[in-house]
């Protein structure tokens, strides 16, 4: 009899041991580490006046290093093009950090908001369209 409640409490032991999992992670850990990488800029819209400006791959990339932190930022549009304006950056390294009220995440680079951020696999949105901002379109 007591082989057999050994074996019992060892099998719902282990049942207990790997049927459970941390449910402690709100996701903002997986948001965050899917930034990692490199992202190319290929459309900016919106804004007051309305515009809609694409990008040829490679134009504008981003690189986000989530163990530092740091996003480096390589712009190849050229200062004098009009387009220049909506690349927001130029070429360099920023701090960044992705803020979380609620369910949204807010992407802030070097202390400034730049919108709600949404990635998945393929493709990374920025929208400050509810200031009157822009949306900008990003593909890995």
């Amino acid at each position: 009899m007591k082989t057999k409640i050994f074996a019992f409490m060892f099998l719902l032991g282990l049942a207990f041991f790997f049927g459970c999992k941390n449910n402690d992670d709100d996701g903002s850990a997986t948001q965050t580490n899917t930034l990692q990488g490199t992202w190319h800029l290929r459309n900016v819209s919106g804004g007051f006046a309305g515009i809609n400006v694409d990008f040829d791959r490679g134009e504008v990339k981003w690189t986000f290093n989530t163990s530092t932190g740091k996003l480096e930022v390589e712009n190849n549009v050229p200062f004098a093009n009009p387009d220049f304006d909506y690349t927001l950056f130029v070429s360099g390294t920023y701090n960044y950090a992705v803020t979380t009220s609620g369910d949204t995440k807010v992407l802030m680079i070097e202390g400034l908001s730049y919108g709600t951020v949404t990635v998945s696999d393929q493709t990374m949105t920025l929208d400050e369209q509810g200031t009157d901002g822009f949306l900008m379109q990003f593909e890995r």
